[in-house]
């Protein structure tokens, strides 16, 4: 049987500035969209997980390092940029 994908993926199309905010889950090691400006993509975005730039995986942000790069392909001057984003569900507490 064909495993169930417990995100919901989203797909999202820059051509300019992305004009979002992102904020760390140091705990899970996931960046999620904390805000973002009234004229961006990314309005429909907000609270949900960056997961992919470009069609590859963001994978978990552990350290300064991870994050930095992470910033800096998102600052990268290339236009369309590609970003997905998904609504993760919670693993049960343990």
């Amino acid at each position: 049987l064909p495993l169930r994908k417990l995100a919901t993926a989203m797909d999202l199309i820059f051509h300019g500035p992305l004009g979002l905010e992102l904020s760390l889950d140091r705990s899970t090691g996931v960046a999620r969209v904390k805000a973002a400006e009234q004229d961006s993509p990314a309005q429909q975005a907000v609270g949900r997980a960056l997961t992919k730039i470009e069609g590859v995986p963001v994978g978990e942000i552990r350290d300064k390092k991870s994050w930095v790069a992470v910033v800096a392909k998102l600052q990268a001057p290339e236009r369309p940029l590609v970003l997905t984003f998904s609504k993760l569900c919670k693993p049960g507490r343990r």
